[in-house]
């Protein structure tokens, strides 16, 4: 262990006020090769949302349409840290306008695609944001070509982010200015995810739509 610890620690740099590293600190980490070959991402890469013409073309009753968006989100289950979707979820974005109600209790495809948006975007983005999102789309878009647009880029960047191809030639070309790590890539996604919902919502605020605040599920 001794030797071990003397390995590790001599690979972290540290300043002269640094506190010293006991053993207990000395996590055992997983390759990040190993990560992006593992059979998770695989099932990350291998999914894509659905296109609005893809979405069942016959309506669904509650408990279906929740059945229906829970296996579609499966892969990206670790996003989330409750239930995609609940009935007393429905009901609420159904009080809010935020999905039209159900037709003999039935939801069309415009309802379903809304409720998959939602519960994706919701993960990051408070309900009011949501609603004003959906507001600014719905006025140069139809619900459709609102979706489509939304679940491209949605599909696009998972891609993007999930191709170890992607990922390995960016820390190939960074690395070669020896100026980043592969914990410095996480650092850097969560970054990236932090300034993408900072100029998302600084917009609505300069919009004029003052109530787009965090933290409402």
């Amino acid at each position: 262990m001794d030797k071990t610890k003397a390995q590790l620690t001599s690979l972290i740099p540290m300043s002269d006020n640094s506190p010293a590293i006991d053993a207990g600190q000395l996590i055992q980490r997983p390759p990040f090769d190993c990560f992006m070959d593992s059979a998770e991402m695989d099932e990350i890469r291998s999914s894509k949302l659905p296109t609005y013409d893809e979405l069942p073309n016959v309506p669904l009753y509650r408990d279906q349409v929740i059945s229906y968006i829970t296996l579609i989100l499966k892969p990206l289950d670790r996003c989330s840290s409750s239930e995609w979707l609940t009935p007393s979820m429905i009901n609420n974005y159904v009080k809010m306008h935020l999905v039209s109600p159900p037709v003999k209790k039935q939801y069309g495809r415009e309802q379903i695609s809304r409720l998959l948006l939602i519960c994706i975007l919701k993960q990051f983005l408070s309900i009011s944001a949501i609603e004003q999102l959906f507001k600014i789309q719905s006025v140069v878009s139809s619900p459709q070509e609102a979706y489509d647009h939304m679940v491209a880029e949605i599909n696009h960047i998972v891609d993007m982010t999930f191709s170890a191809t992607d990922v390995q030639s960016l820390e190939r070309a960074l690395r070669e200015t020896g100026e980043i790590s592969r914990e410095e890539l996480l650092v850097r996604a969560a970054a990236q995810a932090f300034a993408s919902k900072a100029l998302l919502m600084a917009y609505l605020q300069f919009a004029g739509f003052e109530n787009s605040g965090v933290g409402a599920r």
